[in-house]
């Protein structure tokens, strides 16, 4: 890991964790809950008190690699090594895979939807891809309230 993101405030953190916050920034719940539920999908953090995951990100060992550092910030890459008893799992990412709009849309929806049903969410995103074009921001603002 390049060390900017090591030692970036709240990133190398083991928990406990008491908010939504605290889970997002740990590089080892991300860890964790990625290895337990083979995936990245937002709605994990919502569980940040899993005590599976809590049990496993306390195991989670952050690295600085020089190698890694060395090409922050152009690349933003990280590396994993996962070590079960004699057997270890490696995998690296050279760089960062920025999301499509497609998928940041998406991901907001599903976020959005949860809470404020389908209908207000599809309605918030349609307003905040046109903000620029809006004349009067009172109806948006209710949107959101």
């Amino acid at each position: 890991m390049p060390y900017a993101a090591a030692h970036y405030p709240g990133c190398d953190f083991a928990g406990p964790f008491s908010s939504i916050l605290h889970a997002r920034m740990s590089i080892q719940f991300n860890v964790a809950s990625a290895i337990i539920n083979d995936d990245f999908e937002d709605s994990h953090y919502q569980n940040f008190t899993n005590k599976n995951i809590a049990s496993l990100a306390r195991k989670v060992v952050v690295d600085v690699d020089a190698e890694l550092t060395d090409k922050y910030p152009t690349r933003q890459g990280a590396a994993v090594t996962i070590q079960y008893e004699d057997q270890y799992i490696n995998a690296a990412l050279d760089d960062v895979i920025p999301a499509s709009m497609k998928e940041v849309n998406a991901r907001f929806l599903a976020s959005a939807a949860a809470y404020l049903g389908q209908e207000r969410a599809v309605s918030i995103q349609k307003k905040t891809m046109m903000l620029d074009t809006i004349q009067d921001l009172t109806k948006y603002l209710k949107l959101l309230d």
